[in-house]
């Protein structure tokens, strides 16, 4: 085994696998690859290992059972639509190394109401649940499943 295939868990790996309800991902790992787990339907749990830096572009897209996420501290990317579709996800919590979410990586989240982010983020900042650069002052993300607008 190369030292990349311990770090990163491939684009397209578990895609669709129905089977998966819960995943442990190993602290070896740095990078979730392009579409990994992809529609997996019933993937309810994840638990990210602490040196996850990086989540590829519609990594767990469709995942409809996910209902709350916390990332690990050292996750510092959130590729475009990586979560997107995920009907259930109602909150999510980052931590202080994260510096780029990408266009609609929450897109189509209908229950995402909150999103919280670690006061040490340089980059990021959540006030009342919606996601602000560090100063407040440009709403970076709202969550699509709020209805107090």
């Amino acid at each position: 085994e190369d030292e990349e295939t311990k770090r990163k868990i491939k684009a397209l790996e578990y895609d669709e696998d129905c089977s998966l309800r819960s995943i442990v991902i190993s602290d070896t790992i740095e990078e979730i690859g392009r579409e990994a787990f992809n529609f997996c339907r019933n993937l309810k749990d994840i638990n990210f290992g602490s040196d996850l830096k990086r989540i590829d572009r519609e990594a767990f897209y469709g995942c409809n059972s996910l209902e709350s996420i916390l990332f690990p501290e050292s996750l510092e990317s959130i590729e475009e639509k990586a979560f997107s579709s995920c009907d259930r996800l109602s909150s999510v919590r980052v931590g202080s190394a994260l510096s780029y979410i990408g266009e609609g990586a929450f897109a189509y989240c209908n229950s995402l109401e909150n999103i919280y982010i670690s006061s040490d983020n340089e980059f990021f900042s959540s006030i009342d649940g919606i996601l602000y650069d560090k100063e407040g002052t440009k709403m970076v993300l709202y969550p699509p499943g709020r209805n107090d607008c």
